[in-house]
């Protein structure tokens, strides 16, 4: 019984609490989220196109479009999140916030796998580096020490 008696008192408090909007959130509204989130949302807008035409630049090559058609999709998700952000603070709809995080986080999933893969690489370039210039040290003729 005092679970239910919880239950029904906890239905009563969300009928009664106002639904959680941008202009009823008390540190928003001053108007300074707006100018952030507009200024966050241009800068991320020019990074995602930047790094569009990078990638288009990058699949000119069959090695390059390896890294470039991934590189676009997922700018083309920051480039949305973007998008989202600004409906959000023009509409207040809590939808638009949710896909702006949404396709920022599968933009972030993105580096963190291209960044392991970057220093899988980069060790690897180090030990073939080290193994040739190990071989190449020991087959130096010995006129050259």
């Amino acid at each position: 019984m005092n679970s239910e008696s919880n239950q029904i008192h906890r239905m009563e408090i969300e009928k009664n609490t106002p639904e959680i909007t941008l202009s009823n959130v008390s540190f928003l509204k001053n108007g300074q989220i707006e100018e952030h989130v507009d200024k966050m949302a241009g800068d991320m807008k020019f990074f995602s196109i930047f790094y569009i035409i990078q990638g288009v630049l990058l699949c000119l090559t069959i090695i390059g479009a390896i890294i470039g058609i991934p590189m676009i999709i997922y700018h083309i998700k920051l480039h949305q999140s973007a998008r989202s952000y600004r409906n959000f603070v023009k509409s207040n709809d809590f939808f638009h916030l949710n896909k702006a995080f949404e396709n920022q986080r599968k933009f972030f999933f993105f580096y963190k796998v291209l960044l392991i893969v970057m220093v899988v690489v980069i060790l690897l370039y180090i030990i073939v580096a080290i193994y040739l210039l190990s071989l190449g040290i020991m087959s130096m003729p010995k006129n050259f020490a």
